[in-house]
C-alpha cells in the first residue's frame, strides 16, 4: 500500500474560514489528509469547527455529526474526553501551530465519495508552541448521512479571530 497525492491546497491567510474543495475523488475509499502551518494568534489551541463539504463545495451543516475527542496537554491537567452527537459541525481543538514542522491536524477519512455509506474519520492533533507547551488530541468523526463528501473547511470558533497560512494535502490510499 502507498499514498498518492491527490491535491494540495493553500488555505489562505487572514481568513476566518479556510476551505479545501475537491480533495476527495471516487478513485479511493480511504484518504489521509494533513493540515500544516495553519496558525491562529489566539492561543496554543482553540476550540474550533470543521465541516465536510459536498460536491458543490457547500459545507454540510445538518445536525448529523458525531465525534469524540480526547485532549491531553503537557502543561496542565488533561481535558479528558468530549463526546458530541447530533451536531451541525465537527468540534476540534484546533492547534495554533507555532511549530511548523509538526502536522497541526491529520485525518484518515473513510468512504467520503460513497453515497451509500456514512463518512468516517479519525483525527490527530499534535501541536507545540514556542515555550515548549504541547497539545495532543485524537478523535473519531462520523457524518451520519449518506452523501458524497468532496472537501473540508475549518473555522475559528472565536469572533474576530482569524486563521493564517496553512497547507492542506490529501492523499489516496492505493
Amino acid at each position: 500500500m502507498s499514498l498518492k497525492l491527490v491535491k494540495e491546497v493553500d488555505l489562505g491567510s487572514g481568513v476566518r474560514k479556510a476551505s479545501a474543495t475537491d480533495i476527495f475523488t471516487a478513485d479511493y475509499d480511504v484518504y489521509f489528509v494533513t493540515v500544516t502551518d495553519l496558525t491562529s494568534s489566539y492561543s496554543i489551541f482553540t476550540w474550533s469547527h470543521a465541516y465536510f463539504s459536498n460536491t458543490s463545495g457547500t459545507d454540510i451543516t445538518n445536525a448529523n455529526y458525531s465525534n469524540s475527542l480526547y485532549i491531553a496537554t503537557t502543561y496542565t491537567t488533561p481535558f479528558g474526553e468530549n463526546v458530541y452527537t447530533g451536531q451541525t459541525k465537527i468540534n476540534l481543538a484546533f492547534g495554533a501551530d507555532a511549530n511548523p514542522e509538526a502536522n497541526a491536524l491529520s485525518f484518515w477519512v473513510y468512504n467520503p465519495m460513497n453515497s451509500n455509506s456514512y463518512t468516517y474519520a479519525t483525527t490527530k492533533l499534535l501541536v507545540s508552541n514556542t515555550v515548549n507547551q504541547g497539545v495532543f488530541g485524537q478523535g473519531i468523526i462520523e457524518l451520519r448521512e449518506t452523501t458524497q463528501v468532496a472537501g473540508m473547511s475549518f473555522e475559528h470558533n472565536f469572533s474576530g479571530q482569524i486563521l493564517d497560512g496553512g497547507t492542506l494535502r490529501s492523499y489516496g490510499l492505493e
